[in-house]
Parts: C-alpha cells; sequence; structure tokens
C-alpha cells in the first residue's frame, strides 16, 4: 500500500496530463484507502480538492470511485454540486449536467 501525503496526492493529480493517468491515480489512492478503512483521508481529499483545476471527467471518476463510501464521506456532495456547476460552467444544459450524475449521487 503506498502512504499517500494529502498534498502530494493532490499535487500530483494537477500536474498529470493524461485524463487516464488522472483517473489511474485516483482510484489507485482511494481504492488503497477505502480498503485500509481510511475514510477520514478520503473526505480530506474531496474538502482540499479544488475543482477549477479538475475536468468533469475527473470529478466524475471522484464521484464513480466514492460511490460505494458516500454514506461515510461528508465531502462527496460538495464534489455532486462542483460537478453540476464545472458542467454547466463548460456549456452543458442543467439537464445534460444532472445527466452526468445519474446513478452517482
Amino acid at each position: 500500500m503506498t502512504d499517500y501525503m494529502t498534498d502530494d496526492f493532490l499535487t500530483s493529480l494537477y500536474v498529470l496530463s493524461l485524463e487516464d493517468a488522472k483517473l489511474d491515480h485516483i482510484l489507485d489512492a482511494f481504492d488503497d484507502k477505502m480498503l485500509e478503512g481510511d475514510f477520514a483521508w478520503c473526505d480530506r481529499m474531496l474538502r482540499d480538492l479544488d475543482t477549477n483545476l479538475c475536468s468533469v471527467t475527473t470529478l466524475v471518476g471522484f464521484l464513480s470511485f466514492t460511490l460505494c463510501a458516500k454514506e461515510k464521506l461528508q465531502q462527496r456532495d460538495r464534489i455532486v454540486t462542483e460537478t453540476t456547476l464545472r458542467a454547466m460552467k463548460e456549456g452543458r444544459t442543467e439537464e445534460e449536467a444532472e445527466q452526468l450524475l445519474v446513478g452517482l449521487r
């Protein structure tokens, strides 16, 4: 298991250029931490995440990877809201933005 420090995880996420690499980075870290039962770490990452530095795809990835633990992650609702707003800022209608989140709330 990798020891993910908050700043290291987020800094690495922001500098990765390929979406696939970002999604792999998120999945690796969150999978490890959730298997360890370290939901506090996951919640801190969601709290500290600068959604302005993430694409809608990356934000949907966070929501997908944390769906199984949504009851344990208080900050997850913020990511749901930010994903909707970000999608609309990028030109999607409110309905299209909501469609992105079907099954992820």
